[in-house]
Formats: C-alpha cells, structure tokens, sequence
C-alpha cells in the first residue's frame, strides 16, 4: 500500500515530509514569538510615551517653592529635623482627616532632602505612574486577553492629559 510506504522509515518521502512540517511549526513559532515581541514592544511603547513626557513636564515646571497647603507642614518638618516632632503633630486634625501617612512621607523629604519641593512633585509623578500601571492591569483583567496599541494609548492620554494640570505641579 501506498501509505504503509510512506509511513516507511526506509521511505525518503516519510523524512522530508516530516522534515518538512517540523521546519514550519518552527516558523510558525518564529514568527509568533516575533509578533508577540513586536506587540509587548508597541504596548510598552503606549503606555511608556506618555508616561515619559508627563514627568518630563513635572521635571521641567516644577519649582522648589512651597504652595498653598504645603506651608502648613512646614513647622511639622521642622520639628523632626531638630528632633521635637511629637505624635500629636502627626495626629493633629486637617480638614475632615488626619493626614498622618501623608505627613509621615513629607517628614521624609524633609530629613532626606529638606522638604524640597520638586523631589516631592515628582515622587507624586511617580506614584500617578504607578497607579497607571496598575489600571492597565485592572483593564486586562477585565478584558481577559492581551491589551493593544490603541486602547492602551487611549487610556494613557487620557490619564496624563495636562487638562488637570494644577494635580501635577502642586
């Protein structure tokens, strides 16, 4: 029979067919790899752009001086640089909260660089950068497959559009 032949080993069909279907499952493979590379890349690239200018914007714009409400932790600063911060100052009421994580983290900045005002904006820059990420992985939980281009740049010009600007400088 015709295919007892071919299934054969002395048969030189049999090989180089065998041959032949293993050399396109490797392209085949080759060529999935690449594209999933290819597609992490621009991925990447989505999120990565925007998430790039945002706090090249922060660097640029911000300025070492204290705005608004950051004056009101200025006396809590420096209080733990000489030594005298106390857990009431911590604890003290602001607003409809106590602040103490935030104030903890500006006490911080104060011993590591004396509270200078642009390392604390673009640590805020990082933490909004962070939080990006972690939406993006929300997003693809919530679609159950691979994220793409478009809706990943979407999302990340939505997220660090410079409509809210005032967020990112103060």
């Amino acid at each position: 029979r015709l295919s007892d032949a071919l299934r054969s080993p002395d048969s030189g069909l049999a090989s180089d067919a065998s041959d032949d279907d293993r050399s396109e499952t490797r392209e085949r493979s080759d060529r999935s790899r690449r594209s999933t590379l290819r597609h992490r890349i621009l991925v990447a690239i989505a999120a990565g752009v925007p998430a790039l200018l945002y706090v090249l914007y922060v660097f640029h714009y911000s300025v070492n001086v204290p705005y608004a409400d950051d004056w009101n932790m200025i006396p809590i600063v420096v209080a733990a640089l000489h030594g005298h911060l106390t857990l009431s100052a911590l604890w003290t009421q602001y607003v409809a909260g106590r602040p103490v994580v935030a104030r903890l983290v500006l006490v911080g900045f104060g011993l590591l660089d004396h509270l200078n005002e642009k390392s604390v904006m673009l640590f805020s820059a990082g933490i909004f950068i962070a939080s990006f990420v972690l939406v993006l992985l929300l997003f693809r939980s919530y679609v159950g497959r691979r994220l793409t281009f478009v809706p990943v740049v979407s999302l990340a010009i939505v997220w660090f559009s410079l409509a809210d600007f005032p967020n990112a400088l103060f």
